[in-house]
């Protein structure tokens, strides 16, 4: 779900926080695109490019990878 919240601040430390966005490309005003949660956009991601590499950790020495298609599964 996508939800919209005021946010004064650019930053925030808090899992459920929110941040006010910033428009460095020059195009305009952020108020003209749809506003999307980071699960839609992993959703998005998953849709468009199952196999491309979404996250990659490692662990004791070896990499651990995860394509948006794994990661949206168990996110």
């Amino acid at each position: 779900m996508n939800v919209v919240q005021f946010s004064p601040g650019l930053t925030t430390f808090l899992p459920d926080g929110a941040v006010r966005l910033r428009d460095s490309s020059g195009q305009g005003s952020l108020t003209t695109v749809p506003p999307l949660s980071v699960p839609s956009l992993l959703r998005q991601a998953a849709e468009r490019n199952p196999d491309g590499l979404a996250l990659a950790v490692k662990r004791d020495g070896e990499w651990m990878k995860w394509n948006y298609e794994q990661y949206n599964k168990v996110s």
